[in-house]
This record gives C-alpha cells, structure tokens and sequence, in this order.
C-alpha cells in the first residue's frame, strides 16, 4: 500500500469522524432544546398551579395535560439519546474502493476471481497461490 494511498484513507476516514461529529453535536443541540422546553413546562407548572390555587379552582386536570407533555418531550429526549449513542458507536467504513483501485491483482488459478497480487491464499476458494520466486 503506497504512502498517497494511506494518506487518503487517512482523509477519508478524517472527513468521516468530522461528520460523525457534527451529527453528535446536532443531536446533543436538540436534546439540550428539548431540556429547556420540559424547564419552560416545570416554570408553567408552578405558576399555573400557585394561579389556581389562589382562585380556589385548582383541579388535577390542568396539572395532568402539563405532565403529559414533560412525558412526551422525555420519551423524545430517550430516542434521541439512543440515537446519540448509535451515531457514537458507529465505526467509519472500509474504504473498499480505494483499497482496491491502486492495488495490483492476480486472478486465482482455481476459481478465477480477482484477488490482490500479495496474497498467498485466495480470498474466495481458499486455494494456496505458489508465485515464482525471483531470482
């Protein structure tokens, strides 16, 4: 493998981390946003209750439909954190095209597939490659 050639799979995989990256960073955004909407209910909550409570109408409903939307917004904040953790354990694909256009191939006497020149066994049948030796 020629130094050009790693140099390039270490861009590739450099530009793959980078996205990986901004994509962590959006998700985190958006549960961070979703944190101050459930601080902004939390905020409606006292004030709506303190509001009914001094008009003596303070009933169980009003609070109910204020802690439905905390639970939908948390049961958000999961799915993005399990999506958070998926983007975190994603690992950055083979670079198979590049590994394989700047690569020399033989063809496998066996099975006749294209396999790279330094191997010694065939990657599809299994079959040992004797090459010459130089002299």
């Amino acid at each position: 493998m020629s130094i050009f050639h790693k140099m390039r799979e270490g861009v590739d995989v450099a530009k793959w981390k980078a996205d990986q990256l901004i994509r962590i960073q959006k998700v985190q955004g958006e549960i961070g946003e979703l944190r101050n909407k459930i601080s902004v209910i939390h905020s409606q909550i006292v004030t709506t209750t303190l509001d009914l409570h001094q008009r003596d109408i303070l009933t169980q409903s009003e609070l109910e439909e204020l802690c439905l939307i905390i639970d939908a917004i948390k049961t958000e904040i999961a799915d993005k954190e399990a999506k958070l953790e998926g983007i975190k354990r994603e690992e950055p694909p083979m670079m198979a095209s590049s590994l394989t256009e700047n690569t020399a191939h033989i063809v496998c006497p066996q099975c006749y597939a294209k396999i790279p020149a330094e191997a010694t066994f065939c990657t599809d049948c299994g079959a040992a490659i004797f090459k010459p030796e130089r002299a």
